[in-house]
């Protein structure tokens, strides 16, 4: 029986070592694939990040972008402003100077001096 034990202890010490050379095998086997996650992860943060740059990049020009429309917008407002300022003079203008045609054309005295034929012909104007 000792022969026996000593076959029993034998055969459990290789089985040992075979559960051990296959744990070492699966333990390797999982190193690798850890370290090829972590060497993805690494590329995919890399390029994350540089994805990150270009689109804060692409995002500033585009607020510096707006930026310039919005200050060409109060430009446009500040002109149309002045040129309805304008138009508005010119029109209280025209309409000062109608009325004065009005009352010219109205007057007694021109259409006396235009039935002489020494006032001016305000009419056709």
């Amino acid at each position: 029986t000792l022969m026996e034990t000593q076959q029993r202890v034998s055969a459990l010490q290789d089985e040992l070592q075979q559960q051990q050379a296959l744990a070492a095998a699966a333990v390797a086997a999982y190193e690798a694939k850890i370290a090829e996650l972590e060497s993805e992860l690494a590329d995919r943060t890399d390029r994350a990040l540089v994805l990150q740059r270009q689109l804060e990049a692409e995002l500033a020009a585009k607020v510096a972008e707006l930026g310039q429309c919005v200050e060409l917008l109060h430009q446009a407002e500040a002109t149309l402003e002045e040129r309805t300022a304008w138009a508005h003079q010119l029109q209280a203008t025209i309409q000062n100077l109608q009325d004065t045609m009005n009352t010219a054309q109205a007057s007694r005295w021109i259409r006396l001096g235009r039935a002489f034929g020494v006032g001016p012909d305000l009419q056709n104007r």
